[in-house]
């Protein structure tokens, strides 16, 4: 395939530079301008057999329309060159540069937009006191320590039934109605209190 499959056709140029030309003329000139758009160097051998082999010509044939097909190129290093078509292939080349540039340097910046704000290894690591020097993050020992406290006391504390409980609360209930009691007693006795305030108080 060639390299730049479209040739821009100037339709005012070739119809001032062709006018002279028989239709048989104009379509064997404007196959060898196609042959010459698709070479790398866009040139054409200055050889007669090559040439009327891409038009198709007999020998006869060939001779006969050779000096008007060739009056359209000069010849350099034994190889034929149209001025015209060799300027536009050029600005064609530049063109087509100059966009395949842009759309790398469009690509590249969408890409590096995409990244942007986004951490990096090396930013990670600067944020969380990694490889390149940031401090690290200083442990809370009286949280642990604290926490620790808190799970052993929790495992010593044993899990105790409902009649269990509530037979401790009723216990001491009743040591404390008992040592009330007897220190109303006791009172009594010393001429603290009377047994009247004391049933009054309802330690009796």
């Amino acid at each position: 395939m060639a390299e730049f499959p479209r040739m821009p056709l100037y339709t005012d140029s070739i119809i001032a530079d062709t006018i002279h030309l028989t239709n048989e003329e104009f379509g064997a000139y404007m196959r060898l301008l196609i042959f010459c758009w698709r070479t790398n160097d866009y040139r054409l051998p200055n050889d007669d057999l090559r040439l009327r082999t891409m038009l198709g010509l007999s020998p006869k044939k060939w001779l006969t329309v050779k000096p008007i097909l060739l009056s359209f190129f000069v010849e350099i290093d034994n190889e034929l060159m149209q001025k015209k078509l060799t300027k536009v292939r050029r600005a064609v080349k530049v063109s087509v540069d100059q966009k395949r540039d842009a759309g790398l340097r469009s690509g590249e910046a969408r890409r590096l937009k995409s990244l942007k704000g986004k951490p990096t290894g090396v930013d990670a690591g600067v944020a969380t006191g990694g490889e390149r020097g940031g401090e690290q993050p200083k442990p809370n020992l009286s949280k642990d320590k604290a926490r620790a406290k808190s799970g052993q006391k929790k495992e010593a504390q044993p899990s105790l039934s409902p009649t269990t409980v509530s037979a401790i609360i009723e216990n001491q209930r009743y040591l404390l109605a008992h040592v009330t009691a007897q220190a109303a007693e006791r009172g009594i006795a010393e001429g603290l209190v009377t047994q009247e305030q004391c049933v009054r108080a309802g330690l009796l």
